[in-house]
């Protein structure tokens, strides 16, 4: 790729933005910017003569302007160039334009500053300089892609290409991208753009257009002449404390970096100096401010032609004060609407004296509040209680235009780094928005307009850290708040969904918190994720744009309607239920497979069968009788699915707002009868009444499902009960101290004697106590009684699976029948076309024990006459392989190429660091990669790799190695969590690798090395310092890192960065913290 090239440094907090001083396509004499050298110019450089430096017109960069400048003009006289420059973007568009489409997407600008049209035809545009010709601008639409002269050229960076209009199969990051346009030969640079983090609807360009300097425009000009509104940003004042619990008075100090700008606060919420009234509202900052109560305080900062600042937030609970709450208006100051009704919104404040006074949980308050993290959301109170406009008093409100600015804030009572950021706010929930329910769950939207993504880990290493929203849940139904029933526990519904993740599916994720609303306290709540295209992004991985989305929706009477994609799937889905599943090459093409079980990848897999009946186990284990198959007017409700229509593997069913669940209401304990009625209409069809249709009409389903439920059900499964009841305890323990916080607070709002701490565990004991323990069987009879599960039972093993020495003897109890075993993970039992299933080719009829020599898959059924009994099987691990096995190095970053075909020549090596030889049979990695280990012998002090790619390997590094596979998945660039296990399930190692422990394993070549994989505790090998780059380019994969990697390792310690294209050792390599 050619070097010259225009590039420039965009930033939101700068006016004028650095660039170089070499321009690409242009002649260097070019003075004027419209890429040809003439007369212009020739004036120019006269105007400037002898001119002091950092002249525009010193093109040899002598700090001024002479004969030797007036010869590089003179060289290039009557030159021309390319005149073509990217003039305008916007990275964050969400009101400002629509495409063809309708549609707010991102966009960039190209500018001819010629004479001549020209038509940018064969050009390329690229959001990533490694990859030049990332897309070739269509050649055949001359219409669409000509600039005319002096004029310009709307390129939509949305990755829709196509739709109509020129579209770009990409879209601009808002938190910093690059643009570029290269010339048909996709090497030559014609213009070069790099930015930094971009404000929602301000786009950035050049002034004047085809200039060297870049300003904000507050009113972007997409294909019109560039002109500025604002002469610059106003930096985000600094606040001198953190938000966060405070037991004494501090003095808070506020700074600006911007010159002559004036700092204005306010700590009633609102935002200050907002320019709706006469006079700017808040104060005027000029000495430190005393704090010390509870206050929410706002800062901005302005300068007169300057864009105001974003406002800082911060929030500072006193909780000496918050146990004090006591909701008079005295208290609440001005904007706090009365308690009582607002709008026909019941209103209710503050800490209920009897609970804050009792003797059991006077000296307990303050710890409940302080026993998990809070939230804290301020905004001005007429965005919530404005008679008129106030979502909180108009709660049946939807959609956007019932959306308001908050600022949100993690406070973390244990000191540990928590976030502010700028978010939307909505009340969500169903029947739950009725005004008379005083305490309404909200949602957060983090979109660009009020500065994107929320980036941090809300849940730790279990999901992912970014959101671009969340959800902030509370008990509704069966709450003290809202129906005043003594069945809240807040645990119920969030049990369903840490089952389906249990259970190996994608799950919504979720942690408690207290909430505080402009200081006051507001109750304990639950964040939850939620199932729509970018949590699907997150988590099943390609683009939001990729997914369907659809869900029972109250607004239409619960009818299923999308809300991402389309209904154009789940119509194919409904269509091939209502022909009927009976035929099993139907059954089997709803799957994208064949007859025989293989594959087809002309057919679109529309079910998946494993997420659908672990699904609908879930709802009919615990009863949940107002889901898919609800009970409330017979239609299905808090119904969610989603599919992939890019890489189609199956509608994917997820748990949601589980509430009416785990006994609320003995009488409703049978899910399974009666079948129900809605889905037969194509506008309700639902996972529910889609399960009925297959256990009815395909015996194959049937099996497969009987074999979840003995899964499930038996040996240690996760619905017996004492799995269970650790699950449920292990959530009531998480609140056990918050609760008593949540009875002070809403205990009372529907009955004078307020509800208890008491209370709570008496709710949560009979759960367990009662519901749990004969659950289980319970739900296997209703199973039975309609044929889903067989009356005969499978063999078991003298042990379910686990650790065995070397020829230990598998015996089966129960096997007194004719029962079938196998030994590779296969199934005894054959699907067939009629369903009555047929003995397999490889199993064996047991006779006796069996001896186990190496670590073994063991699968089992058995045949009474006709009748199959459900799988019993396990896994059993022989030999040390998990005192044994670590992981040596990983390759997550080769070196790149800069081809958009680079082959990827990831791997990870583990070595034995035992004194005897091992079997890796059925170790594998969970999560990462996947990958499950053959029968492979790792001799002591050996070496063993997994790679992405063989073929791509090995023509790097040459065949002969030790490679055991080829691993699914890849590695993430950015660091990400790694899991080995052994076949047991023991986890060997768990642990995060991140970029930038060290600049030179994250592309440049070299791989990450375990120091010492015999002494490194393979439960902290997420800590840098047990790592460190290899010894030389390439990794070593196969073999150790010399000892000599010490000495050049410290050395890289000592020497500092090296430009990474000569670098052949660790010592020529940046090291950089982190």
């Amino acid at each position: 790729m050619r070097v010259r090239r225009r590039v420039f440094a965009l930033s939101v907090g700068a006016v004028f933005l650095l660039t170089s001083a070499v321009r690409a396509i242009c002649p260097p004499g070019d003075l004027s910017g419209d890429c040809r050298v003439d007369a212009v110019d020739l004036a120019i450089l006269g105007d400037a003569w002898l001119a002091p430096p950092d002249s525009p017109a010193d093109l040899d960069g002598d700090d001024k302007v002479d004969l030797h400048d007036f010869g590089l003009v003179a060289t290039d006289w009557r030159a021309r160039g390319i005149p073509l420059f990217i003039n305008e973007f916007l990275a964050s568009n969400t009101k400002t334009n629509e495409d063809p489409q309708g549609e707010n997407d991102d966009w960039v600008e190209i500018h001819n500053a010629g004479d001549e049209p020209i038509d940018i035809g064969g050009m390329f545009l690229t959001d990533d300089l490694s990859t030049p010709r990332k897309w070739e601008i269509p050649t055949d639409q001359p219409q669409l892609t000509t600039v005319p002269a002096k004029g310009y050229l709307l390129i939509w960076a949305d990755g829709d290409v196509a739709d109509a209009g020129l579209h770009a199969p990409f879209g601009l990051s808002s938190d910093g991208d690059e643009i570029a346009l290269l010339d048909r030969d996709g090497e030559t640079v014609i213009d070069h753009i790099a930015f930094d983090a971009q404000q929602a609807d301000i786009s950035f360009g050049r002034l004047p257009d085809g200039g060297n300097a870049w300003q904000p425009f507050a009113e972007p000009t997409p294909g019109a002449e560039n002109k500025a509104i604002y002469e610059g940003f106003v930096a985000k004042p600094t606040i001198s404390h953190e938000a966060g619990f405070y037991d004494s008075e501090i003095l808070v100090t506020l700074e600006i970096e911007t010159e002559d700008a004036a700092l204005y606060y306010t700590t009633d919420g609102s935002e200050p100096y907002t320019l709706g009234g006469r006079f700017p509202s808040g104060r005027v900052y000029s000495s430190p401010l005393r704090i010390a109560q509870t206050t929410c305080l706002r800062v901005r900062a302005i300068k007169s032609g300057w864009k105001p600042s974003p406002v800082a937030t911060r929030t500072y609970l006193f909780l000496s004060d918050v146990v004090k709450q006591t909701g008079s208006i005295v208290q609440l100051g001005s904007g706090w609407p009365a308690a009582g009704s607002v709008s026909g919104q019941s209103i209710d404040y503050g800490m209920d004296p009897e609970i804050v006074n009792d003797p059991r949980y006077a000296d307990l308050v303050d710890d409940a509040l302080l026993a998990i993290p809070s939230i804290s959301l301020v905004t001005d109170l007429a965005n919530l209680f404005d008679s008129a406009t106030g979502i909180y008093v108009h709660a049946s409100g939807a959609g956007r235009t019932w959306e308001r600015p908050v600022s949100v804030e993690l406070l973390n009572p244990d000191g540990m780094e928590g976030f502010q950021i700028d978010a939307g706010l909505r009340i969500r929930g169903g029947f739950s928005r009725s005004g008379s329910n005083p305490k309404h769950a909200f949602r957060l939207l983090f979109r660009p307009e009020y500065g994107g993504a929320l980036e941090y880990p809300l849940f730790g290493d279990e999901g992912t850290d970014r959101f671009e929203n969340v959800d902030l849940r509370t008990s509704q139904n069966y709450s003290w708040s809202f129906q005043g029933d003594g069945q809240n526990t807040m645990v119920r519904e969030v049990f369903s969904r840490d089952l389906q993740g249990q259970m190996g599916h994608p799950y919504t994720r979720s942690r408690y918190y207290h909430l505080y609303v402009n200081g006051q306290y507001w109750g304990l709540y639950q964040t939850q994720e939620r199932s729509e295209a970018s949590y699907a992004e997150s988590y099943l991985g390609g683009d939001k744009d990729d997914y369907d989305i659809v869900k029972a929706d109250t607004s239409i009477g619960r009818a299923m309607m999308a809300t991402d994609g389309d209904m154009e799937a789940y119509r194919r889905l409904y269509d091939a239920t209502t022909a009927g599943f009976g035929d099993h090459a139907r059954y089997c093409r709803v799957q994208g497979l064949e007859p025989d079980g293989t594959p087809n990848p002309g057919y679109e897999r529309l079910l998946d069968v494993e997420n659908l009946i672990d699904f609908m186990t879930i709802d009919y284990y615990t009863g949940d009788r107002d889901g898919a198959g609800s009970r409330f007017g017979n239609i299905p409700n808090n119904t969610y699915a989603i599919f992939n229509r890019a890489r189609p593997d199956g509608w994917k069913w997820f748990q949601h707002d589980s509430e009416h669940t785990l006994g609320v209401s003995s009488s409703e304990t049978n899910m399974v009868t009666p079948f129900t009625m809605a889905g037969a209409q194509w506008r309700y069809f639902n996972p529910h009444w889609l399960h009925e249709q297959l256990a009815s009409s395909n015996a194959n389903y049937r099996m497969r499902f009987a074999d979840h439920v003995y899964r499930h059900f038996f040996n240690g499964g996760l619905l017996t009960p004492e799995a269970s009841i650790t699950r449920i305890q292990r959530r009531a323990e998480q609140i056990e101290m918050a609760i008593i916080a949540e009875s002070a607070r809403w205990g009372d709002a529907k009955r004078s004697r307020p509800f208890t701490k008491q209370d709570w565990q008496n709710e949560v004991n009979r759960i367990v106590n009662n519901y749990l323990p004969g659950r289980t069987q319970i739900v296997l009879n209703q199973f039975k009684s309609v044929g889903w599960y067989p009356n005969v039972d499978p063999p078991t093993f003298n042990q379910h699976g686990g650790h065995v020495p070397a020829g230990f003897g598998l015996h089966l109890s129960g096997a007194e029948t004719t029962s079938y075993y196998t030994l590779d993970g296969s199934d005894p039992r054959v699907v067939t076309v009629s369903g009555a299933g047929a003995v397999s080719a490889g199993a064996r009829q047991y006779t006796g024990p069996v001896a186990l020599t190496e670590s073994t898959h063991v699968k089992v059924r058995t045949l009474s006459g006709s009748q199959w009994s459900a799988l019993n099987e396990s896994l059993f691990a022989v030999g040390p392989v998990a005192e044994s096995l670590r992981i040596s190095e990983i390759m997550y970053h080769p070196a790149e190429t800069g081809h958009p075909d680079d082959p990827n020549t990831e791997y990870i090596e583990l070595t034995n660091i035992g004194a005897e030889a091992i079997n890796l049979k059925l170790a594998r990695f969970t999560n990462g990669i996947a990958f499950t280990f053959p029968s492979v012998e790792l001799a002591p002090g050996g070496h063993i790799l997994v790679v992405k790619s063989v073929m791509a390997f090995e023509d790097k590094y040459g065949p002969g190695l030790p490679v055991a596979g080829q691993y699914r998945g890849s590695l993430d660039n950015a660091g990400e969590r790694v899991e080995l296990q052994d076949a047991a399930g023991q986890v060997i190692c768990s642990f995060r690798y991140r970029d930038g422990w060290y600049e030179s394993t994250d592309g440049a070549g070299f791989s990450l090395t375990v120091r010492n994989p015999v002494t490194a505790e393979p439960n902290n090998l997420g800590d840098k310092d047990l790592w460190w780059p290899s010894n030389g380019l390439g990794g070593s994969p196969g073999y150790s890192d010399t000892d000599m990697a010490t000495i050049l390792y410290e050395a890289e310690r000592a020497h500092g960065p090296c430009h990474l294209g000569g670098c052949g050792t660790p010592a020529d390599k940046t090291q950089t913290e982190g």
